[in-house]
């Protein structure tokens, strides 16, 4: 009895390493590439505030769920009429209990909508 104890032990333990036998989770997460460009305040108008947030939950190592991520923050400023969301800033809370046997991760995006202005082009001669 005590050796099946065991190899089920060593089984859930193993899940934790090589992940979920489900998961369904979209949640922002920073990168590490960048993209620079060089705008100025006659490139874009701003539009307002904008702000998402969700929870992803994993029990046993078994099932993890739920999130949303940046496109939820995109969605809310096409609302307000605008085409991108500029300085992006991410909290996040982590929640676990026994051993990582039930984990929740809430996290809350924040940002400004902003509505590109068109630039002149040069007339073709």
């Amino acid at each position: 009895m005590k050796k099946i104890f065991f190899l089920i032990l060593a089984f859930v333990i193993s899940l934790n390493s090589i992940g979920c036998l489900y998961t369904n989770v979209v949640a922002p997460i920073k990168t590490s590439d960048e993209t620079r460009y060089n705008f100025t305040t006659a490139d874009f108008t701003i539009l307002g505030r904008v702000e998402a947030s969700g929870s992803i939950s994993s029990y046993f190592w078994l099932v993890s769920v739920g999130g949303a991520g940046y496109f939820e923050l995109l969605d809310q400023a096409k609302k307000l009429g605008g085409d991108e969301v500029m300085n992006v800033k991410v909290d996040i809370i982590n929640q676990s209990a026994v051993l990582f046997l039930w984990q929740k991760v809430t996290w809350k995006a924040t940002g400004f909508a902003v509505k590109y202005n068109k630039l002149d082009k040069p007339e073709k001669k």
